[in-house]
């Protein structure tokens, strides 16, 4: 467990000095800021605006922080040829890919932390009040953002970190248009696009982790709907770091 600790603190370290990250997230910032300016447009429907806004920038900038810290932290390691010396030590590879999943979900949840309190800032601005829900639909991107973490990192353990990226977000993509997929599925009569579409519904369902225009609308979350989805997002993510640990371990490095 220490050596898994190590390795996520010296991931975190590494991954917090990225300019990349700090511009994703001054976009983001101006983004949440930006949200009450376009709420102040829209009569009557300002907080709504700054919600859905605000919620939309939180998962779309979180999403890509984990792309860009995924499928990169693996590829700079073999550039320094730091690597080599981590794997000299007496380290399991498979603490190797877990430290750096542990470092990468901590990045990446000190961002979301940051944006949820700006957030929330920006909603007490407008109506001196936050809802619950709000903080049900940040958990759940909270989740969303942790499960494509670990799939990039399964990429990262194989190929580049342009088609690791490129893969990665494609899954998303995927994932989040699952419900037009599953309508097109029952429409379509072709047996090649039929047979796409229904291979592609093995993957990560994430509307199911997107809440957001429910949040929006003020409709209740129920408990064993945050319960549910997160045990749907941990088996994934379970699976992913499973499958990336084994292909870690059969990687020639010399």
């Amino acid at each position: 467990m220490h050596k898994l600790l190590v390795i996520a603190q010296n991931t975190f370290r590494e991954a917090i000095r990225d300019k990349i990250l700090y511009s994703i997230f001054f976009f983001a910032f101006l983004l949440l800021i930006a949200s009450i300016a376009l709420g102040e447009l829209s009569l009557g429907h300002q907080v709504k605006v700054t919600k859905d806004l605000g919620l939309s920038a939180i998962s779309f900038f979180g999403i890509l922080i984990a792309i860009f810290t995924g499928v990169s932290l693996v590829h700079k390691e073999i550039d320094k040829r730091t690597l080599y010396t981590l794997l000299s030590k007496p380290i399991y590879r498979y603490q190797f890919v877990l430290g750096k999943y542990l470092g990468m979900l901590l990045t990446a949840f000190a961002q979301l932390l940051l944006l949820g309190v700006i957030f929330t800032f920006l909603l007490l601005y407008q109506q001196k009040y936050v809802e619950f829900g709000i903080y049900q639909a940040i958990l759940l991107y909270w989740m969303e953002i942790m499960l494509i973490t670990s799939i990039a990192l399964f990429f990262s353990s194989f190929t580049t970190p342009f088609f690791s990226g490129l893969f990665t977000f494609s899954i998303f993509l995927i994932g989040r248009l699952m419900p037009e997929i599953e309508l097109l599925l029952k429409r379509t009569g072709n047996p090649i696009v039929w047979l796409l579409l229904k291979g592609s519904t093995a993957l990560p369902n994430l509307n199911y982790l997107n809440v957001a225009q429910r949040v929006v609308h003020q409709e209740p979350i129920p408990p064993d709907y945050i319960l549910s989805s997160a045990t749907y997002t941990l088996l994934y993510i379970g699976l992913f770091l499973f499958f990336s640990s084994v292909l870690f371990a059969r990687r020639d490095f010399i």
